[in-house]
């Protein structure tokens, strides 16, 4: 499909040089190269298009151009033109929330990679912040999970801990007390308590109930989380030894 695509861009720019029929057909060939994982060749191929300010105007094809750009400037760990991207994206998306958000939190993502824990932690509040403010009640609820996961990166126990509490919380507030996000918030709680801070049977209480909650949802992960849950509630009783210790007790 490359080929034929590529085929079609020699066409027109050939015809028309700089038009937007070749802007367009170099955009599916940058996309067809993305997706495949060809990030070196779509970071040429999009670059190309940077120059064409009437493809550009175009708002959906700036922010897909620009966004994609930037992601492959990640998978390739050119963590700082990543972030110059970011920041030029941030400007441009003032008015549009859900998609400036979707910016920030990868600006966060992109400093975790960077071992930059302050800056990661300065953009993932932004996004939660302006979650927050539009009233995205899910998509805070996942940039918690993503700021206590820099949390656990710079192994800041105490903050992932504090992150995951505060996860549990507004998951109640917003009538999810029953969710995904609940029993994530449970489980990872339980497994720090466990193994970093010696309380076996509330680390335990916490993951058993993070089984409970998620037996309870519906999605396309449940399964796959349940299945992650159990394994590790095993692995932290076979590790501690606290079904002998109860044994023992009786």
């Amino acid at each position: 499909m490359v080929v034929y695509f590529a085929q079609a861009l020699a066409i027109y720019e050939h015809l028309e040089k700089d038009s937007l029929h070749a802007a367009h057909a170099r955009h599916v060939v940058a996309d067809i190269l993305y997706k495949s994982g060809n990030y070196a060749e779509a970071v040429r191929e999009y670059t190309s298009i940077t120059s064409n300010r009437e493809y550009l105007n175009n708002f959906s094809n700036s922010y897909d151009v620009q966004t994609n750009l930037m992601t492959c400037h990640y998978y390739l760990k050119n963590f700082e033109d990543a972030v110059e991207i970011g920041m030029n994206l941030t400007r441009s998306l003032s008015d549009d929330g859900p998609k400036l958000f979707t910016v920030l939190e990868n600006i966060g993502k992109i400093y975790i990679s960077m071992t930059d824990l302050d800056k990661s932690v300065e953009y993932y509040e932004k996004a939660i912040s302006l979650a927050i403010n539009l009233g995205l009640h899910e998509k805070e609820l996942d940039a918690y999970i993503h700021l206590s996961q820099a949390y656990l990166g710079a192994n800041a126990l105490g903050k992932v801990v504090e992150t995951l509490n505060m996860l549990y919380e507004k998951a109640c507030e917003y009538g999810l007390h029953i969710s995904r996000y609940a029993a994530y918030a449970f489980f990872n709680r339980g497994v720090i308590i466990a193994r970093y801070n010696n309380d076996i049977e509330g680390g335990i209480n916490d993951i058993e109930n993070a089984i409970a909650i998620r037996e309870q949802t519906h999605d396309e992960l449940k399964e796959s989380d349940l299945e992650e849950y159990r394994q590790i509630l095993d692995e932290v009783i076979a590790y501690t030894g606290y079904s002998d210790k109860e044994d023992s007790e009786d």
